[in-house]
């Protein structure tokens, strides 16, 4: 299989619980249907998004949507798994060691490794609706 490699990509999430990726030209492209801009695949969940996805350095796209599951799709859009852990889930952020954390609207914080296995949870008795930068740290929580 071919690596291509894009020069920009943009992951837009909209609120009708679809994900949509749109690419730049692929840098050694000369095909015309590689068009800048052009729609290059989407993904529907079960209702909305509103995070931002995170990319892993593999390629695999993460992101959380109302219906209570944390996705992972490969780079070409194609489910790879998704894990129901509860709530309404917003923008996971991935550490070093490839650990996915995301928080949701029930109050969970979850750890899942990059497989989707759940690793932890933690309840903070209110609801998390941002990502959880410093992956760092959190990773000090285990």
């Amino acid at each position: 299989m071919r690596r291509v490699q894009f020069r920009h990509v943009l992951l837009a999430t909209v609120a009708a619980a679809v994900l949509l990726c749109v690419c730049d030209v692929p840098e050694d492209s000369d095909r015309p249907d590689d068009l800048p801009g052009a729609l290059k695949w989407r993904y529907k969940t079960g209702y909305a998004i509103y995070g931002s996805p995170a990319i892993a350095q593999d390629g695999t796209i993460y992101f959380g949507s109302c219906d209570g599951h944390l996705y992972a799709l490969d780079p070409i859009g194609m489910l790879k798994w998704r894990r129901y852990t509860g709530g309404s889930h917003f923008s996971p952020t991935i550490a070093e060691d490839g650990t996915i954390y995301v928080g949701s609207h029930d109050g969970l914080v979850s750890a899942l490794n990059p497989n989707g296995i759940f690793r932890w949870g933690y309840q903070t008795g209110g609801n998390v609706e941002t990502s959880l930068g410093c992956p760092r740290f959190i990773g000090h929580l285990e």
